[in-house]
């Protein structure tokens, strides 16, 4: 009797058996919590990266030219005017088309590459603005290596880019007056007018302003 009362007391002083399950269950559930957050943490850190990138990879295929653009050093000569992905010098001295090279390519560029239409308006809207709007341009287009095949001096044929021939003037190009120079018209120059259609070709011994550029 003394026996039973004695273990009786033992037990109700260690209290019920807490190293089963239950116990494991309330060990491992904060564990368990802390394990679910991490893993829905690192998803929506993944989920947020492959949004950044498709919004960069769709703004680089709407803007190709500028998601291109390399920062380079301001030209050293002043009057450099920059916009999008190159600069642009303005000269008003006239003189003849590779002289006008000779020019640019002395200040750290060469006479103009015209890639599109907003690269044209924006030096028809530019000029227009400034004192130098009744000044012809030289621009670096030519067909002197074969007649009628317009190469930009960066070696790009003007056929590459149809849209571009929308920038000649009226009845332009003409290669010039029958006779009038058996060399005819080869050098490209850049008409100050309000609209964008103002190329014409001329005689490369004119003598005109130039327009250098230089890639950034």
């Amino acid at each position: 009797m003394m026996d039973d009362e004695i273990y009786q007391n033992m037990d109700e002083l260690t209290g019920p058996d807490v190293s089963g399950p239950k116990l494991r269950s309330q060990v491992m559930t904060p564990r368990w919590n802390r394990t679910k957050f991490m893993l829905v943490a690192m998803s929506v850190v993944q989920l947020c990266g492959i949004i950044v990138l498709g919004v960069l990879y769709a703004y680089k295929d709407n803007n190709p030219q500028q998601s291109t653009c390399v920062k380079a050093p301001r030209p050293c000569d002043s009057g450099w005017i920059p916009h999008k992905c190159k600069f642009y010098l303005l000269s008003d001295e006239l003189l003849q088309w590779e002289e006008s090279r000779q020019k640019c390519i002395s200040a750290g560029g060469d006479l103009v590459t015209i890639d599109s239409e907003e690269e044209q308006s924006f030096l028809v809207n530019h000029i227009d603005r400034t004192t130098l709007k009744e000044i012809p341009f030289w621009i670096g287009l030519t067909d002197r290596q074969k007649e009628g095949q317009w190469l930009w001096l960066d070696g790009k044929s003007l056929q590459d880019n149809l849209t571009s021939y929308r920038f000649w003037d009226k009845d332009q190009p003409d290669n010039g007056p029958d006779g009038e120079r058996p060399e005819g018209q080869d050098c490209a120059w850049f008409r100050s007018v309000t609209h964008i259609n103002n190329w014409m070709d001329g005689y490369c011994v004119r003598l005109h302003g130039r327009i250098c550029a230089v890639s950034m």
